[in-house]
């Protein structure tokens, strides 16, 4: 009877440990939750700092002073997480683990608590930086204005790269803006332009900007119809913006087209340009000239009819009524056609 009681006692201390662990286990769990829920959790994971490190901006990332490779991708998409530090423009500083470690208790990495094992400072040395937009700008003028017209005046707006392009601090000035050829013949607003090495020529990146131009330009005073003379009274020059369809715009003093005729009607306001003029014809289809055979001896003038227009400097077939042969020779002035034996 005394046993049957003990072990009725017993049983029951037995089934009051499980129930106690299954609540204790219970409350665990529960708590687990929560803390996940609410983000109080947190896991020690360590990580190693490394000895020596090389950077190209005057920011230090976590990923560049400890070795474990999880940290690099984790800082590729939390860089605010993971930039903390600053050589302050220096380009080198010695980093003690003490202050790394205080400032990754300022960092959430959901969870994980990194603490710092390995060496007990880490120096960063700056060897590169990233090119700016106000150089690139300065370096694409420049750029513009030895491939263009030098009366032309290129101001960029805007210069921007995809990805950071970076010189060494040793050679900042190795570098240069490589400039296509039709640039200057098409006046590109919207250029995609070659980083390159002065050294080897080695494409370091690329940059987008965006390029406008302006030059002192004829301009029409008045509307100038078809098959108009070209007179200087009606232009008069002027600063204005030059695009691709500014192409072959007359914009140097001095320089103004005679003896010519406009092959459209050129607008009030419009610039003057190459492709909207043709010369006026010095002789035209029947016209009767003096035509000279000339050789380094010999010098023969002769009269004969011209077979198409032409101006002056121009070449043109010649017809020689009497002797029943042609000459092709070039225009000049006094309605005369040479040509050279």
């Amino acid at each position: 009877m005394e046993y049957q009681k003990n072990k009725t006692e017993t049983n029951l201390k037995a089934a009051l440990w499980v129930l106690s662990g299954c609540v204790i286990a219970s409350l665990l769990t529960f708590q687990i939750l929560f803390a996940r829920q609410s983000g109080d959790m947190s896991f020690e994971r360590a990580i190693t700092l490394k000895n020596k490190v090389e950077v190209s901006n005057q920011t230090v990332c976590l990923n560049d002073i400890v070795e474990e490779g999880w940290i690099k991708s984790r800082c590729a998409v939390d860089k605010n997480n993971c930039c903390r530090w600053n050589l302050n423009g220096k380009t080198n500083h010695v980093f003690s683990k003490r202050e790394i470690q205080k400032e990754l208790g300022n960092i959430n990495f959901g969870g994980v608590y990194l603490v710092l094992s390995g060496n007990s400072t880490v120096e960063v040395i700056q060897t590169h930086r990233a090119l700016t937009e106000p150089e690139l700008i300065l370096n694409i003028e420049a750029a513009l204005k030895q491939k263009i017209n030098t009366l032309v005046e290129a101001k960029v707006l805007f210069a921007k790269t995809a990805l950071p392009v970076f010189t060494e601090l040793k050679k900042e000035s190795d570098w240069e803006i490589e400039i296509p050829d039709d640039v200057s013949e098409k006046l590109k607003e919207g250029l995609n332009l070659k980083i390159i090495s002065k050294v080897d020529k080695k494409v370091l990146g690329w940059v987008q900007a965006k390029a406008v131009y302006s030059a002192n330009t004829y301009v029409a005073k008045n509307t100038i119809s078809i098959g108009s003379d070209i007179t200087e009274d009606n232009f008069e020059l002027k600063k204005v913006e030059l695009n691709a369809q500014s192409s072959g715009a007359f914009i140097q003093q001095n320089t103004f087209p005679i003896g010519y005729r406009s092959k459209v009607t050129i607008q009030k306001g419009e610039t003057l340009r190459a492709e909207n003029i043709a010369r006026i014809p010095a002789v035209k289809l029947g016209d009767v000239v003096t035509l000279i055979l000339k050789s380094e001896s010999l010098q023969i003038s002769t009269k004969g009819v011209v077979q198409g227009a032409a101006s002056i400097g121009e070449a043109v077939t010649v017809m020689l009524p009497r002797y029943k042969r042609s000459f092709r020779g070039k225009v000049i002035e006094g309605r005369r056609v040479e040509v050279k034996l």
